[in-house]
């Protein structure tokens, strides 16, 4: 039923439930020159008039129901008409990203209200589907289906971020869940090992506004603004808008994004690996890995590239390395001199360098030289008192073999 039909209905209903006074007037009034048929059955004979006039007697009982039901009626006619407003009302805004990205209103009764997409590949998603007034849950399976049918969501993709938005957290958690549980039964049913990344936020006008300023979901710049909540040093929101939803989600796995359902696992063979990472920088540094200890991985973003953040120790310094992950490339090491001494009585402990320690730290950075054919051969490129920052002169084309 389109809106226009609603509105007729609706206007129908309001001129059909009008009371009907016209009766109880005329016998008020004492008017009884009208038609029978306007009268009711039940009239009485005025034994006083001439035998041609008739008086309409209404019942006292009658009165009464006559009244409650034009009091029902426009009752009736005002719940339909708040229902019609409320069917129309957003309760929440649920948001699908894989690349394509789309957008769904629902209304209290989760029903969609409109759905758009975002992006070109979002068109492509919905072109040949009108889910308006369908229920979400059928409403997501729907463009997942579609997402799979047009090539999407495969092995090396495969994974969807679904976001839910709403001023009722607790009712917009709720939906978050429910949704993602449903999405993730659906891709069971699939040859794709599926990863499914659920998550609520607010409805937030900042968030709307770079969401529209940038042309990605709501859901997507909220995931963006999470990830920067992260803990990361390295990581601009230029970095993260430049990656796909893929890399995002599985930013947002490891680094563990709050307020969020997590289902399998994003899919992660195109990178290599921790110990591929590990390797890389041992090489960098001139280390075997018998040689270090603290060993500690950061899966992260720097300059538009995702990266493997490696620090450990060895000896009195603490080296740090930020490999690529995609081609073990080292774009930048720092080593740190931070000795460990042992405490009277035998307890170890860290150095400092306030006054009475018995060390002192300092940081030295290596980069890479371009005219350097030594793999080894890195010098230092500055001794600074407080830890400097990360040089970087890596790039894919450079013949030094640091980049292999």
């Amino acid at each position: 039923m389109t809106e226009k039909m609603i509105l007729e209905s609706l206007n129908a209903a309001v001129e059909n439930t009008t009371p009907d006074i016209l009766e109880s007037l005329m016998a008020e009034l004492n008017i009884t020159d009208e038609p029978k048929e306007l009268m009711h059955d039940v009239i009485a004979k005025d034994e006083a008039d001439t035998a041609d006039k008739w008086v309409p007697v209404k019942s006292k009982a009658q009165m009464p129901w006559r009244r409650i039901a034009s009091i029902a009626a426009s009752l009736m006619v005002v719940v339909a008409g708040l229902s019609f407003v409320t069917s129309r009302t957003p309760l929440a805004l649920v948001s699908m990203d894989v690349n394509p990205g789309i957008e769904i209103k629902i209304n209290s009764k989760e029903r969609v209200i409109e759905a758009k997409p975002v992006n070109d590949e979002g068109k492509e998603i919905l072109a040949d589907m009108d889910l308006k007034g369908s229920d979400i849950d059928v409403a997501c399976n729907a463009i997942v289906g579609s997402m799979l049918t047009h090539g999407y969501l495969t092995d090396l993709s495969n994974s969807i971020l679904l976001s839910v938005s709403a001023d009722d957290e607790k009712r917009g958690t709720e939906i978050e869940e429910r949704l993602s549980k449903n999405v993730n039964e659906y891709l069971e049913n699939t040859e794709i090992a599926a990863a499914v990344l659920g998550q609520y936020g607010a409805n937030d006008e900042a968030i709307r506004k770079f969401a529209d300023e940038n042309g990605i979901s709501m859901g997507k710049a909220w995931l963006i603004k999470n990830l920067m909540n992260t803990g990361s040093t390295k990581m601009t929101e230029a970095d993260l808008l430049g990656l796909k939803t893929q890399e995002l989600i599985l930013l947002g796995q490891k680094r563990g994004v709050t307020k969020t359902t997590s289902y399998g696992n994003a899919e992660s063979s195109q990178y290599i690996g921790e110990e591929k990472a590990l390797a890389a920088a041992l090489k960098k540094v001139g280390l075997n890995k018998s040689d270090v200890t603290n060993i500690k991985y950061e899966f992260d973003v720097e300059r538009g590239v995702l990266i493997y953040e490696v620090s450990f120790r060895a000896g009195d310094y603490e080296y740090e390395c930020d490999v690529n992950a995609y081609n073990g490339n080292v774009v930048s090491s720092d080593k740190e001199y931070d000795p460990v001494y042992t405490a009277p009585g035998g307890s170890g402990g860290k150095s400092s360098s306030k006054s009475g320690s018995s060390g002192s730290k300092s940081s030295t950075t290596y980069r890479d030289d371009d005219d350097d054919d030594d793999d080894d051969d890195d010098r230092p490129a500055s001794t600074p008192k407080k830890q400097s920052k990360p040089k970087y002169d890596d790039d894919d084309d450079d013949d030094d073999d640091d980049d292999d």
